[in-house]
C-alpha cells in the first residue's frame, strides 16, 4: 500500500488492521448476503479478508490517480467517499454493501448550490459544503492517523499545526455514531423497555415500549458521507452550515457541532432549569409528558401538572420516566446565526399578525417599540410563543413517530445536565478549533446522550412511507431498512428540515433548548408538509395552532407575490389551487380558530374577536355563508 498515495508505514499498518478485522469484514458480508437472502457461513473467512484487502488497495490506487491531477480540495471530494477511508466506512459503501460508487465526480445534482459552474470551460464546481480555512496547500483524504480530541481514541495526535481532512471528519462521526449506539446506556434502556411490556402493562410507557424496542434492535446508525445525496445526515459548523442554508437542497438533517458558537452562548444546564423552576409560584403548571400514567386511545399521556410535581419526580426518578415540555425559554441568542440569518420567515409572519391583532381589537395602529412586546403576550401568539421553547426529558422517555406541525424547520441544542465552567472550555478550544475548523468533541461530552430516530426512504419509496405513515400514526412501526438513528451528545445540534418523521428516545436525563424557523425558499415544502397534517391531525403531536389564519395570511401572500423564490416551479405553480389550499387550511382544515357564534361576533364573546383573527368558513357552526359576521376583520373571499 505504501507505493500509492505516499502513505506511511504508521498509516498502512493502521489500515490493514482494520481492514482485516472479522468484526468490521464479517458485518459487511452480513449485511450483503441479507439482502439477497442468503446466510454467511465460516466458509466465507478467507473470501473476506482477500475482498477486504483488495478493495483498500484498489482505493489507493485510486487515491493516488487522482492526486497526480489535483492536489487541492476538488481532489478530495471528487473520490467521494470511495478514498481509502478507515475501513468500517470502506466497507459500509463499497458495492457489497449496495452502496453506488463514483470515484470519478460529484454529480452536480448532489451539490448543495443551485448554480454550478462549468469544469470543462474554467469554471468552479460547488461543493457540496465550503472547505474548511487551511493553512496547507492541499488537503488528501489521509494525511495523518485520526487525532484523539477527534475520534475518542488513543490514536496519536497529528501536528499542532496541521489540520484534519473533512473525510478524516467524516469517518469520526461515523465511528462515533456507531459505537453510541452499541452503549452499554443503550442496551440498559432497551432491556427497561422489555420488562416495562410485563411490569407495567397498562402503562403508557407499556403501551410505547414496542416502538422502542423495534428502533433499538432494528435501527441502523445514521452516516454522513462526502457526497450530501447518499448522506442520512450532514456533519456541519457554522459556517458550513450558513452555506447550506443559502444554497443547499433544503432536504438533509444537519448535525451542527461549532465549539466557539456553542461555549459562547448563554449558559443552559438541566440542573440549573431545576433550580430556576423551584423558585416560581407553587401553582404554576405545565405540560407533563407521564409515561406511568394508564394508556387510553382517547386521554393523552400529556396532562396539565404542578410544577413542583415535575422538579420531584425528574429529581428523584421513579420506574416510570416524564418530559416536561413547553417550558419557556427566555434566553437571548439562542439560534444558530446561520438560522437566524436565512430563516426568518415565520418570525416575520407571527409579528405581522401580532401587529394586525392589535390594530383589530384595539382599532389604531401599534406602535413599534415597548408596547410591542404587550401586543406578543396579549393576542392569539401560540405560534409565535413556540418559535423558541426547551424541553427536559428523564431517562427512558420517548416520543412516537410523528411531525412537527405547521412544516417548520425544527433545530435543537443538546445542554449539558451539569453546570460548567466555559472559561475552563474556552481554555483549551482555541488550538483545536483552528485544527478541527471548530468541529469536535471531548469524551465527556458523551455525558449526555439522545438517541434521534428518523425515517429516511429513498425518493422513490418516500410516497409509501408517508401513506403507511398517515394509515398508522404514532403506532406505526417502520421498516427497518428506512429507520436511521442520530446520536447527539452534549452541546450538538440538530437541525431538521420540514416533514421529517422522528422518534426521538432519552437515554440520561436531557434538556433541549430550540426553535422552530421558515426559510422562503423552502415555502413549497412547508407548505406540502403543513398540508399533510392539517389533512391528518394524528401524524403530529401538536396541538391545533389558533394563530394560524393570521400566519396563513402573510405566507399566502408572500408566494403569490413570486412562486419561484419560495421553491414552487412558476409553469407547473397552480395559484387558485395554491389559494384554496391556505383558504382550507385557515378556516378549519386544522381546526385552528373556528368561533360559535350565532348572532354575530362581538368582542365580549367571539373567540376570533377577542384574539384579533379573522373568522372562516367553519365559524358560525359552519354557517359562514349567509350569515352576517360583525367581526370587524370579518370574512374575506380573495
Amino acid at each position: 500500500l505504501r507505493q500509492y498515495g505516499n502513505l506511511t508505514r504508521t498509516e498502512c499498518s493502521k489500515i490493514g488492521q482494520a481492514t482485516s478485522s472479522k468484526l468490521v469484514a464479517t458485518k459487511a458480508f452480513q449485511d450483503h448476503y441479507k439482502e439477497n437472502n442468503k446466510t454467511l457461513t465460516d466458509s466465507f473467512e478467507v473470501q473476506i479478508q482477500q475482498d477486504a484487502y483488495r478493495l483498500v488497495k484498489e482505493e489507493a490506487e485510486r487515491l493516488h490517480e487522482d492526486s497526480t491531477q489535483d492536489n487541492g480540495f476538488q481532489s478530495s471530494v471528487n473520490t467521494s467517499e470511495n478514498g481509502p477511508t478507515p475501513p468500517s466506512e470502506e466497507f459500509e459503501q463499497s458495492p457489497l454493501a449496495g452502496r453506488q460508487r463514483d470515484a470519478a465526480s460529484v454529480s452536480p445534482s448532489t451539490s448543495c448550490g443551485n448554480n454550478h459552474a462549468n469544469a470543462k470551460a474554467g469554471g468552479q464546481t460547488k461543493k457540496p459544503y465550503p472547505p474548511r480555512k487551511s493553512n496547507t496547500s492541499t488537503d488528501t483524504l489521509i494525511s495523518k492517523p485520526l487525532p484523539a480530541i477527534l475520534c475518542l481514541d488513543n490514536s496519536p495526535t497529528t501536528s499542532p499545526h496541521e489540520n484534519i481532512s473533512l473525510a478524516q471528519r467524516i469517518s469520526s462521526v461515523n465511528s462515533q455514531q456507531e459505537r453510541l449506539l452499541r452503549d452499554q446506556r443503550v442496551s440498559a434502556l432497551l432491556r427497561a423497555a422489555q420488562s416495562a411490556i410485563e411490569s407495567h402493562p397498562k402503562t403508557h410507557y407499556a403501551h410505547v415500549a414496542p416502538q422502542i424496542i423495534k428502533i433499538l434492535q432494528k435501527g441502523s446508525a445514521a452516516r454522513t458521507s462526502l457526497d450530501p445525496e447518499h448522506a442520512d445526515f450532514l456533519a456541519l459548523n457554522v459556517e458550513e452550515l450558513d452555506d447550506w442554508m443559502e444554497n443547499g437542497t433544503g432536504d438533509k438533517i444537519i448535525l451542527l457541532r461549532d465549539r466557539p458558537w456553542v461555549i459562547d452562548r448563554p449558559k443552559g444546564a438541566a440542573g440549573r432549569v431545576l433550580s430556576d423552576a423551584s423558585h416560581l409560584e407553587k401553582d404554576l403548571q405545565i405540560d407533563i409528558q407521564d409515561f406511568g400514567v394508564e394508556w387510553s386511545s382517547k386521554d393523552p399521556a400529556v396532562r396539565k401538572g404542578l410544577i413542583q410535581e415535575a422538579i420531584q419526580r425528574l429529581a428523584k426518578p421513579t420506574n416510570m420516566p416524564i418530559n416536561a415540555l413547553n417550558l419557556q425559554c427566555y434566553s437571548p441568542n439562542l439560534t444558530p446565526p446561520p438560522i437566524a440569518n436565512h430563516c426568518d420567515t415565520l418570525l416575520n409572519a407571527t409579528t405581522s399578525a401580532s401587529f394586525k391583532a392589535t390594530k383589530i381589537v384595539q382599532g389604531r395602529d401599534p406602535d413599534v417599540g415597548k408596547e410591542y412586546i404587550d401586543v406578543v403576550h396579549k393576542f392569539a401568539t401560540d405560534i409565535r410563543a413556540c418559535i423558541s421553547f426547551q424541553i427536559l426529558g428523564q431517562a427512558g422517555a420517548f416520543s412516537p413517530w410523528h411531525i412537527d406541525n405547521l412544516g417548520v424547520t425544527t433545530w435543537l441544542t443538546l445542554e449539558p445536565n451539569d453546570t460548567y465552567a466555559a472559561a475552563d472550555v474556552i481554555k483549551s478550544d482555541k488550538s483545536k478549533s483552528q485544527k478541527f475548523n471548530n468541529f469536535y468533541w471531548t469524551a465527556d461530552d458523551e455525558s449526555v446522550l439522545k438517541l434521534w430516530a428518523v425515517v429516511l426512504p429513498s425518493k422513490e419509496e418516500r410516497p409509501e412511507a408517508e401513506a403507511e405513515f398517515v394509515r398508522h400514526g404514532e403506532d406505526w412501526i417502520p421498516p427497518a431498512r428506512w429507520v436511521r438513528i442520530i446520536a447527539l451528545t452534549r452541546f450538538d445540534t440538530l437541525v431538521m428540515p420540514p416533514g421529517t418523521i422522528h422518534a426521538p428516545i432519552t437515554i440520561t436525563d436531557c434538556l433541549f433548548r430550540g426553535g422552530m424557523a421558515m426559510q422562503k425558499r423552502l415555502l413549497k415544502r412547508t407548505f406540502d408538509t403543513w398540508t399533510m397534517c392539517a389533512r391528518n391531525p394524528h401524524v403530529t403531536n401538536e396541538g391545533r395552532p389558533r394563530q394560524a389564519p393570521a400566519i396563513l395570511d402573510y405566507l399566502r401572500e408572500l408566494v403569490l407575490a413570486c412562486p419561484a423564490d419560495c421553491g414552487y416551479d412558476p409553469q407547473d405553480f397552480d395559484e387558485q389551487a395554491f389559494k384554496d389550499t391556505c383558504g382550507w387550511i385557515a378556516s378549519g382544515g386544522t381546526g385552528a380558530m373556528r368561533c360559535a357564534c350565532q348572532t354575530g361576533c362581538t368582542a365580549e364573546r367571539c373567540t376570533c374577536y377577542m384574539s384579533g383573527q379573522r373568522c372562516g368558513s367553519y365559524c358560525h357552526g359552519g354557517k359562514m355563508k349567509g350569515v352576517s359576521c360583525s367581526n370587524l376583520c370579518g370574512w374575506q373571499e380573495k
